[in-house]
């Protein structure tokens, strides 16, 4: 029986998840309070009264400099307060909502990344109804903790599903079970329903290691190499909206 196992939000694009313990979906909506934000590394072209898909390579993200995932962050969507701890600067806290505050969480962004990137730096807002995804299709990202740990026997050394960047991870199937789950598919978690959309293919941002802040591990070639695929995990869409709560039973109803 497949089971919710972890729930996560990334508010910033390219930062580290936050766990919580459950959600409410909304129909036709993204995951709440997931990158909502991104940092742009110079101006990145976004236009919020005409959002659209932008490369990741315009942001600082995990996938340009593995330092970000040493940045441990959690935000309060009401307040608008980004608190980030790191080992080396402690705790600090930003309000996002002030535009002075985003420009000090940038300033303090370069100098932890000793100013890797090509700059300005800027904190940018997701326009109402979109989100900074790096696929049309990312409503909602599922990953199976089952499928990542085949990825560890694969290389025979311990892999994070934190490096899949997923928004719900799943227990109790076998590995790669998801692959059954074609386009249309329904399933039902908790309250809600979701449409399957597609498989998520992985970039470099899954070699970098979620508590070192380094690239250690080429998951992308071990996936071709020993899984003979570039994907892990699946984007869906929400149809129907409801509370999903951790140890939720997910099942395939269409």
């Amino acid at each position: 029986m497949l089971r919710v196992a972890r729930l996560c939000r990334h508010p910033i694009k390219g930062f580290t998840p936050e766990e919580i313990d459950s959600v409410a979906l909304k129909a036709n909506e993204h995951f709440p309070c997931d990158r909502l934000y991104a940092v742009e590394d110079g101006p990145c072209g976004y236009d919020p009264s005409k959002p659209e898909q932008i490369s990741k390579f315009k942001f600082a993200v995990l996938a340009r400099d593995a330092r970000i995932a040493k940045a441990k962050t959690q935000y309060n969507e009401v307040t608008g307060v980004l608190q980030v701890s790191t080992d080396e600067d402690g705790s600090q806290s930003f309000r996002l909502f002030e535009t002075a505050e985003r420009a000090a969480f940038c300033q303090w962004l370069a100098s932890f990344t000793n100013n890797d990137f090509d700059g300005p730096l800027q904190l940018i807002s997701s326009a109402e109804g979109s989100r900074f995804m790096d696929s049309k299709s990312g409503f909602v990202s599922l990953i199976n903790e089952a499928s990542v740990a085949a990825i560890s026997d694969k290389l025979s050394v311990a892999v994070s599903a934190t490096r899949f960047r997923g928004n719900i991870l799943f227990s109790g199937g076998a590995a790669w079970c998801e692959d059954a789950w074609t386009p249309g598919s329904i399933l039902r978690l908790g309250d809600a329903e979701l449409e399957v959309l597609k498989p998520i293919e992985r970039c470099r941002a899954t070699h970098a290691d979620p508590q070192k802040g380094e690239y250690n591990l080429d998951i992308v070639p071990a996936l071709r190499l020993h899984c003979d695929r570039l994907t892990c995990g699946i984007y869906a869409k929400i149809v129907s909206g409801g509370r999903v709560a951790l140890g939720d039973q997910i099942e395939q109803v269409r």
